[in-house]
């Protein structure tokens, strides 16, 4: 999991708060994740049950 600076959040919820949208995604990591999802959902699907922690 990708950590980012307070300084980019603070900026992304700035952004958000006065350019209401439905999703918004801070970094690359955040963006391709939601594009592979997208394109290859079964994919992602297995991908994150494999690398993500148990909750």
């Amino acid at each position: 999991m990708k950590l980012y600076a307070p300084e980019a959040v603070a900026n992304a919820i700035l952004f958000a708060a006065a350019h209401p949208k439905r999703d918004m995604f801070v970094g690359f990591q955040a963006k391709f994740g939601a594009f592979v999802g997208n394109v290859a959902p079964r994919f992602m699907d297995k991908f994150m049950e494999l690398t993500m922690f148990r909750t």
